[in-house]
């Protein structure tokens, strides 16, 4: 399957994650032993139902699966058509945002680490603007590695989205202006981040950092705390912030509902206030 997903992502214009889960996914169904030469609903079954992961992946590898057999039958390679397959229920994890706590926590420690890159960029000098673009622009992770110098005019910014095509703009805070403004004077004239850390070793340093300044998360935290943040301050516009068309996006994958109390239903606790005996109140005298 892999020279059939070569020539599938040869012909398209799509974006490097993409392109690569696709290989992957090949990868995983050559290892199981599905060629076009064996493909038929048993043994795709036998692949899909197999793989140890979570359904959410398992979900994106039946499509992208799918998708190499229908471009097998293109290419002629095979003549066995798609019948039955296995449905997988997608079950989507509550997004989960930093606070303002957390945040502030990761900035300051990212802003006072030690160390250089390339014996002589100071790696706090990388990281603070990352973790600062990040989150004030929202922009996905490759997009935000691949962020061009001449993407950024002051507290400026423009890009596209290679994901949907959108054209997006932000408005920068004069601190992210200038931690921006820091790292793209020392580089090559041409990327932000790219030409001093690779996206790969990016994506393990950066996961390794938010453990050492005790936060949870990975990059993908940053997207999502600037478009939770953006909803706490003005309801509504989390979807224009993380350039989405579709209505529900950003409520089903990005917005922290806990960090939004006003607009999370909760009921009275039931021990709110006790009387000195260490009875409970009854709820006509409760505030």
């Amino acid at each position: 399957m892999i020279e059939v997903a070569n020539s599938y992502v040869s012909q398209r214009e799509i974006s490097r994650d993409y392109r690569r889960d696709v290989l992957r996914c090949a990868e995983s169904m050559r290892d199981a032993g599905v060629t076009p030469s064996t493909i038929r609903d048993s043994v795709f079954n036998r692949w899909l139902l197999g793989l140890r992961s979570a359904s959410y992946t398992r979900s994106k590898a039946r499509v992208m699966g799918l998708t190499l057999w229908r471009h097998s039958i293109d290419l002629g390679l095979t003549t066995q058509g798609i019948g039955r397959i296995a449905t997988v229920k997608r079950i989507f994890p509550p997004p989960v945002a930093w606070s303002a706590e957390e945040l502030s926590r990761l900035l300051d420690y990212v802003s006072h680490i030690d160390g250089v890159y390339k014996q002589r960029h100071p790696r706090r000098v990388y990281w603070r603007a990352w973790v600062l673009l990040g989150y004030e622009s929202g922009l996905r992770m490759s997009d935000l590695h691949d962020l061009r110098v001449s993407s950024v005019r002051g507290s400026r910014l423009w890009t596209t989205a290679n994901k949907t095509g959108v054209p997006i703009s932000k408005r920068l805070s004069p601190d992210c202006a200038a931690a921006v403004e820091d790292l793209a004077a020392r580089g090559d004239g041409q990327t932000i981040f790219k030409w001093l850390v690779c996206s790969d070793r990016t994506t393990l340093y950066f996961k390794e950092l938010c453990r050492e300044a005790g936060v949870n998360g990975t990059s993908k935290y940053l997207r999502r705390s600037g478009a939770t943040h953006v909803e706490i301050v003005q309801p509504g516009s989390a979807r224009a912030f993380l350039g989405h068309k579709s209505i529900g996006l950003a409520e089903k994958h990005y917005i922290d509902a806990t960090l939004l109390p006003d607009r999370t239903p909760s009921p009275p606790p039931i021990i709110s206030q006790r009387t000195k005996s260490g009875r409970a109140l009854s709820s006509a005298s409760l505030p």
